[in-house]
């Protein structure tokens, strides 16, 4: 049996955060710690219908961090976007369509998201690297690279020179 390529063609309509949240579990002791964090990330998507030709799709990413063998930071973040669906299709070949585009449109968003939250709480940004597609259409990998955040210590030194020159 062949497969037959079908094109979706979607309209976006909006992108937002549907939810985020931080937890620092040990703030007495996690700014003294010697930075080298041990990030895990995963995520997950999900596809719901808004009605007809419209849907919601929702990229779901969360990161914890270990530091010193436990876990500090846990931060979670829901990116959505509506969409509506411009072309008659089964609605299978839909809903794998739209989950290859929650990947590929939220990711970035979820991505500056999660690093917005961790310098608002005072930590250095995580620069999460962007994803690789799968070649078998099965599972999406983080692409090879550090997720080797800045040290605080380097980031307390730039906000010091910036008082200096403030000052």
């Amino acid at each position: 049996m062949t497969e037959r390529k079908v094109d979706l063609e979607v309209e976006l309509e909006r992108i937002f955060v549907k939810s985020s949240s931080i937890e620092l579990t040990d703030t007495k002791r996690l700014f003294d710690l010697k930075w080298q964090p041990n990030c895990k990330v995963s995520f997950n998507v999900d596809v719901s219908s808004l009605g007809s030709q419209k849907s919601e799709i929702e990229l779901t990413l969360s990161l914890t961090v270990d530091l010193a063998g436990i876990e500090e930071i846990r931060i979670n973040v829901t990116q959505a976007a509506h969409v509506r669906i411009k072309n008659d299709i089964d609605v299978d070949v839909v809903k794998r369509g739209l989950a290859t585009l929650a990947v590929d449109l939220l990711f970035p968003y979820a991505r500056e998201t999660v690093d917005n939250l961790a310098v608002k709480s005072s930590l250095p940004p995580f620069h999460l690297p962007p994803l690789i597609h799968p070649k078998d259409g099965r599972e999406f990998t983080v692409a090879q690279g550090s997720l080797q955040p800045p040290s605080i210590s380097d980031l307390t030194r730039s906000r010091r020179k910036d008082d200096d020159i403030l000052n």
